[in-house]
C-alpha cells in the first residue's frame, strides 16, 4: 500500500516521503530570492514583542562580517506576512537594507 501512495505523490509532484508516518511531504518553501524589506508586513504580535539588542546586534554583526544574514526571512507568499526571523527584520530595518533575502512559505 505504501509503494501505491508513494507512486500516487510522486505523479502529484511531492519531493519526498517521511518515513516515519510514510505520509507525502509536499515542499512547501520557495527558492530564495531578493524582495523589498518595505513589503514585509510584520504582525501585531511581533511589533508588540521586541528581541534582545544583543540579539539584533548579533545579526547585524555577522551581516558587516559576512555581508549576509545566516539564513533567508521566510515570508507568506499570500499576505507578505513575515514568519520567521524577526530580530533579522529589525537588524536590517537599523542597517538601513532596501533589498533581503527571501524564502516564500507556499
Amino acid at each position: 500500500m505504501y509503494e501505491k501512495r508513494k507512486e500516487k505523490a510522486l505523479r502529484k509532484g511531492v519531493r519526498k516521503m517521511s518515513a516515519a508516518v510514510k505520509k507525502p511531504f509536499i515542499e512547501s518553501v520557495s527558492e530564495e530570492v531578493k524582495f523589498s524589506l518595505s513589503e514585509i508586513v510584520v504582525s501585531e504580535a511581533l511589533l508588540n514583542t521586541r528581541p534582545k539588542e544583543a540579539k539584533i546586534q548579533k545579526v547585524k554583526d555577522y551581516y558587516k562580517e559576512y555581508g549576509k544574514f545566516e539564513k533567508p526571512f521566510v515570508v507568506n507568499k499570500k499576505n507578505l506576512h513575515l514568519m520567521e526571523t524577526y530580530g533579522q527584520y529589525i537588524a536590517a530595518k537599523e542597517l538601513g537594507l532596501e533589498e533581503v533575502p527571501v524564502r516564500f512559505k507556499l
